[in-house]
């Protein structure tokens, strides 16, 4: 097989609505030195007979099985078996146009960039289709910033891998959030960005996704170690102040969904993993209430 120039991770889990149409479109492309990493979660559907099928027909599909473990545990599986110069993601129920991944690395290579963005997409939802496209700042520091507020998403990127390897770069185990441990970081720590307008990924708004279900306690716990495990990567001091501003306005988006109790645990975890962390404005009983039980192992919730 010729030298791959990117290898695509899929993480399969119960998509087999979708499936083909997704593995159609990274057939199909016309950058043909790629590798397809498709790995089947645990699915209890058909998703595994249809990765077997293109695998038969299409050597560039290479399959892994796991029991379910979740999106983060099944990119970073594939991850490591990867073999392209650079790693691009998609997700199983989504496509990409014909010319996506060439697009993106014929200016990855000539820009010599650790991190390539794709500015367009398409969200689709239901029968409605609208396009959506990351304004671009001229400068640098501005333009990171711009993607790690609003397109922070592995999917819309190509990753050079060598650079991935170099801190290493993983995908968080957690229910919610996995691609931001993995995408803020590159974006941050990347010598070279670049990126491509007209180079569109299809998004499929699920209702049925991780991220629009209810927010439980875990997810409370589970959010300030991710972004703990972000500052303890070699970043400056405006990186980690942004890292921080970040998970302050990811906190925000969860202290509007949940009950005072597990606003006390977000609070607490925060406390415990981040040294520096403080908070003023709204919610501030429930910070009162975890800043004062923090590390006497009561979290007002029992369950």
């Amino acid at each position: 097989m010729p030298s791959v120039k990117v290898s695509v991770i899929v993480p399969v889990y119960n998509q087999q609505a979708y499936l083909t149409q997704c593995l159609e479109s990274l057939q199909n492309q016309t950058l043909r030195e790629i590798e397809i990493l498709c790995v089947n979660d645990g699915s209890t559907d058909e998703s595994w007979s249809l990765m077997q099928e293109f695998a038969a027909r299409d050597s560039r599909f290479v399959l892994l099985n796991q029991p379910n473990q979740g999106t983060g545990r099944a990119r970073n599986a594939a991850l490591a078996r990867a073999r392209g110069e650079y790693v691009g993601f998609m997700d199983g129920d989504d496509f990409v146009d014909a010319d996506y991944f060439e697009k993106l690395y014929q200016k990855a290579k000539e820009d010599r960039a650790d991190v390539c963005c794709a500015l367009d997409r398409r969200e689709i939802n239901g029968i409605q289709v609208q396009e959506v496209s990351t304004p671009v700042f001229a400068e640098a520091d501005k333009f990171k910033k711009q993607l790690v507020f609003t397109a922070a998403q592995v999917w819309s990127k190509l990753f050079l891998r060598a650079f991935v390897q170099q801190y290493p770069l993983q995908n968080a185990v957690s229910r919610r959030e996995q691609e931001i441990a993995f995408s803020i970081p590159a974006v941050l720590l990347a010598r070279r960005i670049s990126w491509v307008a007209g180079a569109y990924y299809n998004y499929r708004i699920q209702s049925a996704s991780a991220c629009r279900k209810p927010i439980t306690r875990q997810d409370c716990e589970e959010l300030p170690r991710i972004y703990a495990a972000m500052l303890a990567l070699p970043l400056a001091e405006p990186q980690r102040r942004l890292v921080m501003a970040r998970l302050k306005t990811n906190m925000q988006a969860y202290l509007r969904q949940v009950s005072f109790s597990r606003r006390i645990v977000l609070f607490r975890s925060a406390l415990q993993t981040i040294p520096s962390f403080g908070w003023d404005g709204k919610y501030a009983g429930a910070y009162f209430w975890a800043k004062l039980w923090a590390g006497k192992g009561a979290t007002g919730e029992n369950k």
